[in-house]
């Protein structure tokens, strides 16, 4: 992957012609690197040379959605690659960044809601078919799909910082080795924040949409794992208990997920790298 990085970095024509041919190529996870390496340039050159490799992305992604009824995400998440990549060359905010997934997720699920009846009925009808046996008695099928939505924006608003990840560690990698590992290790939620996320989180159930909470904490999500990876780095315990970590996550899902969200909200109030760190000098 290191190469396809290098070779994108040897000038606008380099760039276009492989992340081009990687978003002709209508298998998703090849166009999703395609998207990555977009990022990539965006965050190193800058909006001029980006938006014109961007552009030329666009002709073969608005092709395969629009003539071959390919699913959209992957136009969405080059445009929203777009405005997290210069988000991020300018403000060097993960915090910012996590703010725009959000964003994009909620108007993914704003968008789609008028369409996602039918878009279930034909896609996920057997997750559907599952859900419904699973749902809480009482629950009708549009709620149903409303809570399925949501938790499909807040899948995808994740996916996204993953790519966005993706692109800053390929830059790391070229320009500045080691930096993208300290960065994310050290993205912590400040206390203005927090408040402004749990103040979102109490209008959502005010609103009647407690499907969407889950959307809303994707940055308190993603500045948890930070924490973690920054403890397992901290304290050189090796990537064993990284991989048990996203095991239980995946196996345990909605409980690890509340914990990881709780244990960053925590944080936010208390500090706990000062605290971990001063404790182990205190022990040395």
């Amino acid at each position: 992957m290191r190469a396809l990085a290098e070779r994108v970095m040897m000038g606008p024509r380099h760039a276009i012609f492989l992340t081009v041919v990687l978003s002709a190529i209508p298998i998703p996870p090849v166009q999703f690197l395609g998207i990555a390496l977009v990022g990539l340039v965006l965050l190193r050159h800058g909006a001029q040379r980006g938006l014109l490799v961007a552009g030329w992305n666009l002709l073969p992604l608005g092709f395969w959605t629009v003539f071959l009824g390919g699913p959209p995400i992957t136009m969405q998440l080059l445009l929203v690659m777009i405005v997290g990549a210069l988000v991020l060359r300018e403000t060097s905010s993960w915090r910012a960044v996590t703010v725009v997934a959000v964003i994009h997720g909620a108007i993914l699920t704003l968008v789609v809601e008028p369409f996602a009846m039918e878009w279930f009925r034909q896609v996920m009808e057997p997750v559907v078919s599952y859900q419904e046996q699973h749902a809480p008695e009482g629950m009708t099928e549009r709620q149903l799909y409303k809570e399925m939505l949501a938790l499909m924006g807040a899948i995808h608003s994740l996916f996204f910082v993953g790519l966005m990840m993706l692109a800053r560690w390929w830059q790391s990698t070229l320009f500045n080795p080691q930096a993208f590992g300290r960065e994310m290790r050290g993205l912590r939620l400040t206390p203005m924040f927090t408040i402004g996320l749990i103040v979102a989180a109490v209008l959502c159930f005010v609103a009647g949409t407690p499907q969407t909470i889950f959307l809303v904490f994707v940055p308190a999500i993603v500045a948890g794992l930070a924490l973690i990876h920054w403890l397992v780095a901290d304290r050189n315990l090796g990537v064993g208990p990284l991989v048990a970590l996203y095991v239980i996550v995946f196996v345990l899902n909605q409980l690890a997920i509340l914990l990881i969200v709780l244990l960053s909200l925590i944080d936010s109030s208390f500090d706990l790298r000062k605290k971990l760190a001063s404790q182990r000098v205190d022990d040395e």
